[in-house]
Order: C-alpha cells, then sequence, then structure tokens
C-alpha cells in the first residue's frame, strides 16, 4: 500500500491528529537539538481547545500523511470566510515518501480550490517554499515610538535585534536560522524555568 492524505475536520478526530502532530514535531526537533514548543502543556491545551473550536464551525482542516499504516506527516489549516490559513506542519525527517511536507501543503491548497476559497495565506514566515509557492506577499510593520530616554533605548534596541535578525536569516538561510531561533528560545525558556524554580525555593 502506498503513501495517502487523509483529510480531517471532525471534532471527534482532532485530539488523534493532535497527538500525532505533537509527537512529530518534538521528536523532529529534538532530533536537532532544540525544544518544540509543543511539547509545553500549556500550548498544547490551547491547541486542543482552539482546533476544537474550530472544527465545531467548520474551520478546521487537518492533514495526515499515512504510508503503509504508518503518520509520517500532519499539517494544520484553517478556512474562515473566504480564506485559507496555514498554520504549522510536523513530518518524520525520516519518511520514505518524497517531499512529505510539499505533499500535505499541495492537499491543503487543493482543498481550498475546491472549496471556492480566494486566498492561501501562509502567515508569518519567511521561508523559501512561501515565496516560491505564493504570487504576493504582505509586509507587516511595528511602529514603536519613545519618549523618554529609557524609552528610546528599548526602541533603538529592537531595531538593532530586527536588523540582526534580517541578516541572520538571509546568511544562515531558513533552515539554519529556525533551529538556530529555537535554540534561542529554548535556552531562554530554560533561564525562566530554572529562575522560577529558584524563585519559588525555600530559602
Amino acid at each position: 500500500m502506498g503513501a495517502e492524505i487523509v483529510e480531517c475536520r471532525r471534532r471527534n478526530d482532532v485530539d488523534e491528529l493532535l497527538a500525532k502532530f505533537f509527537e512529530l514535531h518534538v521528536v523532529r526537533w529534538r532530533s536537532e537539538g532544540v525544544e518544540s514548543r509543543f511539547a509545553e502543556p500549556q500550548m498544547q491545551a490551547f491547541m486542543q481547545g482552539f482546533c476544537a473550536l474550530a472544527a465545531d464551525n467548520g474551520w478546521f482542516r487537518g492533514y495526515t500523511l499515512r504510508d503503509g499504516g504508518k503518520t509520517d506527516g500532519v499539517l494544520i489549516a484553517f478556512h474562515f470566510g473566504p480564506e485559507a490559513y496555514f498554520y504549522q506542519i510536523a513530518r518524520d525527517a525520516g519518511s520514505r515518501v518524497l517531499n512529505a511536507g510539499m505533499m500535505l501543503i499541495t492537499a491543503s491548497i487543493e482543498q481550498a480550490i475546491r472549496e471556492s476559497l480566494t486566498r492561501y495565506d501562509f502567515l508569518r514566515g519567511d521561508e523559501s517554499y512561501k515565496f516560491r509557492l505564493a504570487k504576493s506577499s504582505s509586509q507587516q510593520a511595528t511602529v514603536m515610538i519613545g519618549v523618554r530616554r529609557p524609552a528610546t533605548t528599548a526602541v533603538a534596541t529592537e531595531l538593532l535585534s530586527q536588523r540582526f535578525k534580517c541578516i541572520a536569516s538571509r546568511l544562515l538561510g531558513d533552515d539554519r536560522w529556525t533551529r538556530l531561533k529555537d535554540r534561542l528560545r529554548g535556552r531562554r525558556a530554560a533561564r525562566s524555568a530554572a529562575l522560577g524554580s529558584t524563585t519559588g525555593a525555600n530559602p
């Protein structure tokens, strides 16, 4: 039996799909030395609650790639009004299926076309595949105004940080930049957890 993609939109199927999504995402990024944000119980609870609500309202679209009974990838998207929104994808890096991630994305886009939606939005992110598949992109702008010295210093620091991120992304490429961001995020989370445990400890 070859590979197949199964669509999920019923609430009764959401929990099973999410469980496999969490598993694949966590295993994939741990293999890169990075802790997935979907390993956090709070994030999992939020996803389960929101996706159940979305399924009840007809917004949820989940896609599972199976190869010989084994789940090799999961994609989560949402349809709302005339638009489809790509949210996240998780896949098995050891899958035998060629371009498993692109197969899932293609299935999601094709379903949006079948439903006569007018726009497929990849949301935030500068991954190269998004620019290969999209006809146009929307720029996001953040306006920061500092009046007093501490505020102007904070604004200048943030601008330098954003400039560094832009340069690093171009130099490292999509995959290496994503791994670096997640590694730094994991270190910040670990420091916060350590600080919290120290603060809450008895003297």
